[in-house]
């Protein structure tokens, strides 16, 4: 039987109180419809409640017609490349944090994935990251670079 029809804020409070849940316990049966069951005795589940809230909010607003948060990410961005300076790297902080985690790779192309923003935001270090850099290392390779304006001051 189907339960009721909640709003969306009221399915996060159901989801945040441990009535529902996104991962399943471990040591608990888990019953695959016409495939059989079998016994989770451990898991790693890498994307938390609360990452889930966000992407479900994310979701429910590109349904009713609404530019995704990847989407508003990627514009605050581009204003912060055309002129780079403390307000338009606050924009794009924000705008960033509201990506789920899971999803901030996709702030960016398949190569340098969401490093240049985070690089604006957290620091120059932040290419140590970079699969790329990470690879070209260990194989003794010279070190791929990503160059990003960087607004220096007191708020970094």
């Amino acid at each position: 039987e189907d339960g009721p029809l909640l709003a969306f804020e009221d399915s996060c409070e159901y989801l945040r109180s441990g009535s529902y849940t996104c991962k399943p316990p471990a040591d608990c049966w888990l019953l695959l419809d016409y495939l059989g069951k079998y016994r989770l005795v451990d898991a790693c589940w890498h994307v938390d409640l609360e990452d889930r809230i966000l992407e479900g909010r994310d979701l429910v607003g590109r349904l009713s017609g609404k530019r995704g948060v990847v989407s508003l990410c990627l514009a605050a961005l581009e204003v912060y490349l055309g002129n780079p300076n403390h307000e338009n790297r606050e924009a794009l902080r924000l705008a960033y944090e509201a990506v789920p985690r899971h999803n901030r790779r996709y702030c960016g192309d398949m190569d340098t994935k969401d490093i240049p923003i985070r690089m604006i935001l957290y620091g120059q270090q932040e290419i140590e990251s970079w699969s790329h850099r990470i690879a070209s290392r260990q194989r003794g390779m010279s070190l791929p670079e990503i160059s990003v304006p960087l607004v220096e001051g007191p708020d970094r």
